[in-house]
């Protein structure tokens, strides 16, 4: 019974050591990809004094750059509101009861007698969006779907 066991006891120290040396070698690569999105970000905007979350940052950076330079992002009102226009089917011209915009989303309330047909969510999507319903309100809140 000594062999088994010792075989057991072998192998599970194997085993740990192993998961060992694969935890360090992924957490020296984690350390380098982060240093990496460090330098981009500090090369990209030499004026960031701090860094907390590179990705984080570099994406509000973005962002403000293309404000500052007029462009509408794809979670404004206008972008998401131009996508409903081209996804929707023909409604009447007092077809929706409500709009409401808010944290980048768009939530449309229609009227109880109009009824979408299913491919809305499918143009939805050919136009950039993304589409769901609450079947307990029956809104829907359209997200850009990037």
């Amino acid at each position: 019974l000594r062999l088994p066991v010792l075989l057991a006891l072998g192998a599970l120290v194997v085993a740990i050591v192993g998961a060992n040396v694969q935890w360090l070698m992924l957490s020296r690569q984690r350390d380098a990809i982060n240093t990496q999105m460090t330098e981009l970000l500090l090369n990209t905007f030499p004026k960031t004094t701090v860094v907390l979350d590179a990705p984080d940052q570099m994406s509000r950076q973005l962002q403000q750059l293309r404000v500052a330079a007029g462009e509408l992002s794809p979670g404004d009102f206008l972008s998401l509101a131009d996508g409903l226009a081209r996804s929707l089917p023909p409604v009447p011209v007092n077809g929706i009861a409500a709009l409401d915009y808010h944290d980048r989303r768009l939530d449309v309330t229609f009227k109880p007698e109009v009824k979408l047909d299913p491919d809305f969510a499918k143009r939805l999507a050919r136009n950039g969006l993304s589409g769901a319903i609450d079947s307990n309100t029956g809104k829907w809140t359209i997200r850009n779907g990037q």
